[in-house]
């Protein structure tokens, strides 16, 4: 049952679309492909994103509580974008427009969610050698794949990527999704990326003038994908669809296989160049072997719980597991970020050299202090927090990237100049 006035917005949709304003009649002989239908909703501007922060000309995408209200600002203001919404507000109308228009549809959270910007299934992060950073579904068959592909279709309604020049992602076959055959249509390797891409992280050999990977963790992306069980107010997970069990076999011989059908060789290459610096080969292991066991260990230990306005003062600890000295440099830094973790300001740099006996831990703990300060800002609310601070430990040319086991130092206070 659908609140009144609702399926006129939903119609308006396909009407606003770009291939309706082109060519009219053909569009409308398109309605009777779910999978045409399905790409035009997810093109079409019925909501503004805004990850920013900052909201006060227009509505929070946190306190939306329904499809209803953005649906008929819409429809009543002539087809402006409504301000504003994020991944689950866009995911949560879509929903909506489905079901209205008679397909079976569910939304699906994804914990965390790959954003895989240049097509090789690896969310790769840069280190230069100072150790800072170099800045829902539907239900139909699929005549054009085969039956294999029928099913569950995966769309994603939140404008992240283009595709033919429109910002629309999907409809992309679930099985297709598991299976890694990301050769078909539509944006198969970005939605594998979003639930199975690698975190990769790069540092940069200034003496060998190439990038060194120090670091891949296989397993972050892609857990407790869940959606709203039937009939009741539940979590159902639902994983296993999407993906073989994580580090199992199987589910890196499906890695492997859609790195292989997108031809990482020559394709990612291109698409990661960087002006000044040669970019890594990409090595992929087609099995999850044990990760190797650490020279270096180190963590974080914050000596007092965080104030605003008072300095934050952290430890360093490192242990030498080693059998033999060693002789590192640790290279340090903080940055303010925004919600999204974008960074906005570095504020605070430091590097410390040290030697280490075998199997020794340093005594003398280094102090590692992020001082006070005042963000210049023209707005009434100051959304900057302080992000975890790095370290590059550079030990036999080995690299290990380490941050605070703390979310963040501040919450937002509704000052001028405060952090």
């Amino acid at each position: 049952m659908f609140q009144e006035g609702i399926l006129d917005p939903c119609l308006s949709i396909l009407d606003q679309s770009i291939d309706h304003r082109k060519e009219p009649d053909t569009d409308l002989r398109r309605h009777n492909d779910p999978k045409y239908v399905g790409r035009v909703l997810t093109s079409t501007g019925v909501l503004e994103g805004n990850w920013s922060g900052y909201y006060y000309d227009g509505v929070s995408p946190s306190s939306w509580s329904g499809s209803v209200k953005i649906l008929r600002q819409w429809k009543s203001s002539g087809f402006q974008p409504v301000r504003y919404g994020q991944c689950w507000v866009f995911a949560g109308v879509l929903t909506t427009v489905l079901r209205c228009l008679g397909f079976p549809a569910r939304m699906i959270s994804n914990f965390s969610s790959g954003h895989d910007t240049n097509t090789n299934l690896r969310l790769d992060t840069y280190y230069r050698p100072d150790g800072s950073e170099l800045p829902c579904v539907e239900w139909f068959t699929r005549s054009d794949l085969g039956a294999k592909y029928n099913g569950w279709q995966i769309l994603d309604a939140t404008p992240q990527e283009q595709s033919s020049g429109v910002f629309q992602c999907g409809p992309a076959s679930l099985v297709a999704i598991k299976e890694g055959d990301v050769d078909l249509n539509y944006e198969c390797p970005f939605i594998f990326g979003e639930v199975n891409a690698d975190i990769v992280t790069w540092t940069y050999d200034t003496d060998k003038q190439k990038w060194k990977k120090a670091y891949e963790d296989t397993r972050s992306v892609g857990k407790k994908i869940s959606t709203k069980a039937l009939g009741s107010f539940t979590r159902l997970d639902v994983t296993d669809t999407y993906k073989y069990s994580e580090g199992s076999s199987e589910e890196r011989e499906t890695f492997q296989k859609a790195r292989d059908k997108l031809d990482m060789s020559s394709m990612a290459m291109s698409a990661m160049a960087r002006p000044t610096m040669a970019m890594p080969a990409m090595d992929i292991p087609t099995l999850l072997p044990d990760p190797p066991k650490p020279r270096v260990t180190g963590k974080f230990e914050v000596k007092s719980r965080p104030e605003v306005g008072q300095d934050v003062e952290l430890v360093l600890q490192l242990t030498n597991l080693a059998p033999a000295a060693s002789t590192l440099t640790a290279n340090m830094n903080a940055w303010t970020i925004v919600y999204t973790g974008k960074p906005i300001h570095e504020v605070w740099k430091d590097s410390l050299a040290l030697t280490l006996g075998p199997q020794e831990g340093n005594p003398q703990s280094p102090d590692c202090v992020l001082v006070f300060f005042r963000v210049r800002s023209n707005r009434s609310c100051s959304l900057h927090i302080i992000t975890y601070p790095s370290i590059a430990l550079q030990l036999f040319s080995e690299v290990l990237i380490l941050k605070p086991h703390f979310h963040s130092f501040f919450q937002k206070v509704r000052r001028e100049g405060l952090i």
